[in-house]
C-alpha cells in the first residue's frame, strides 16, 4: 500500500499556537534553538495602501507546529494611524500547503495576488475585495478565482495604474 501523505491535510486551528502563548508557558530562559527559529512566523512583503499610506498588507508565514512538516501563508492587513495600539486582520483563511503571494493593491479595496489555494493546486491569480469596515471582519474574506490556467502563474506584475497585468507561467 501507498503511505499516508506525511503533510497535514487543512488547517485546524488546535495545530497552530501563538508564539506569544508558547513563550509565556516556557518555565525557564533557554538558549536559541532551531525548533525555535522554525516556530517564529514569517513576515514579509509590507505594502502601502495606495491611498492611505497608514494602510498596509503584509504576508505572514505559519508552520504546522506538531510536526514542523507543513506551512501556511495568508494575507494581513493593518491599521497603523495609530502607532501605539495598531489594529490588524487576517485577510485570508490558513490552509496547510497553501500559500499567498506576489500581493498588489489596485485600489484603496481592491487586492491581487497569486495563490495555489484554487481546486487545480496551480498558481493562479486571485483578487480580495475588502469591505468598507475591514475591521468588522469577524472571519476571513474569500477569495474570487480569476485565472484558471493549466499551467502555475509566477512573477505578476501590475502596472502603477493598475491598467495592465503581466505574468509567466510554469509547467
Amino acid at each position: 500500500p501507498t503511505p499516508p501523505d506525511p503533510s497535514p491535510e487543512a488547517w485546524n486551528a488546535s495545530d497552530y499556537e501563538s508564539n506569544t502563548d508558547y513563550y509565556r508557558k516556557l518555565e525557564s530562559v533557554h538558549n536559541l534553538t532551531p525548533l525555535d527559529n522554525l516556530r517564529m512566523d514569517r513576515l514579509s512583503s509590507p505594502r502601502f495602501c495606495p491611498s492611505d499610506s497608514s494602510k498596509i498588507i503584509y504576508l505572514r508565514r505559519q508552520y504546522h507546529m506538531p510536526d514542523i512538516n507543513g506551512s501556511s501563508t495568508t494575507l494581513h492587513w493593518v491599521d497603523m494611524s495609530d502607532l501605539l495600539s495598531p489594529k490588524w486582520i487576517q485577510l485570508t483563511r490558513p490552509i496547510w500547503g497553501i500559500h499567498d503571494q506576489q500581493f498588489y493593491w489596485i485600489d484603496k479595496t481592491t487586492i491581487l495576488f497569486l495563490s495555489n489555494r484554487g481546486s487545480s493546486g496551480l498558481n493562479q491569480i486571485f483578487q480580495l475585495n475588502l469591505p468598507g469596515d475591514i475591521l468588522g471582519i469577524n472571519n476571513f474574506l474569500e477569495p474570487i478565482q480569476i485565472t484558471d490556467y493549466p499551467l502555475s502563474i509566477d512573477n505578476l506584475l501590475i502596472n502603477r495604474q493598475a491598467s495592465r497585468l503581466a505574468f509567466s507561467c510554469q509547467g
